[in-house]
């Protein structure tokens, strides 16, 4: 288990019986808006990504915490700082073999890529704005092509489809959409998407 708390983040271990024991905590920074766990590199050991906070310089960076080791830690320069970025997520967009990551700010309407080198360093975002906020994002290969895809819940529910050759190709599906997922529901092999309306209770 990977939590986000006041002095970064925080590791506990399942004994295998449901129960956790602290492990330990890796100070980044207060207010993490989100955590995720992904391979990024040839380690079979999972990597932990977070955000990092330089209010000196005034910029935000993705962290990343390489094969379980606090000491081995890399920081990926977002190029943004008032704006703020308060989602993650990751997936292969290029079809590389490799984890890009992808990132999101809810209240200025814009979204980007970090490109994996396959290595486990990531290239300066590429920003894409939106004319919506994002509300919540899923992640998958929506269209087939062995190349992850993203789903972007919102005032607009819409769909970039990853490319060999990087950027995006978009597709508008409706409008005030919330929170989405993806799932094989009819279990026909591909993924089906679930959503509901942004202001509502209806799924």
């Amino acid at each position: 288990m990977v939590s986000g708390n006041w002095s970064g983040v925080s590791i506990l271990l399942n004994d295998s019986f449901g129960y956790f024991d602290f492990y330990d905590t890796i100070y980044l920074y207060g207010g993490q808006p989100d955590i995720q766990i992904a391979s990024l590199n040839d380690n079979p050991v999972k990597e932990i990504i977070s955000t990092y906070v330089d209010t000196i310089i005034e910029n935000i960076y993705i962290a990343v915490i390489y094969d379980f080791d606090k000491n081995n830690i890399s920081y990926f320069s977002l190029e943004t700082y008032e704006e703020g970025i308060n989602m993650l997520s990751y997936g292969d967009f290029n079809g590389d073999g490799f984890n890009d990551i992808i990132v999101a700010s809810n209240p200025w309407f814009f979204w980007g890529v970090l490109y994996n080198d396959g290595t486990g360093n990531f290239s300066l975002p590429v920003y894409y704005d939106t004319e919506f906020p994002i509300m919540d994002i899923a992640v998958g290969d929506i269209n087939g092509d062995s190349i992850d895809d993203i789903l972007f819940g919102g005032y607009h529910l819409e769909i970039h489809y990853g490319t060999p050759t990087g950027g995006f190709d978009y597709q508008f599906l409706d409008y005030y959409r919330g929170n989405v997922e993806l799932f094989d529901l009819d279990f026909d092999g591909d993924l089906d998407i679930a959503t509901n309306l942004a202001f509502g209770q209806t799924i």
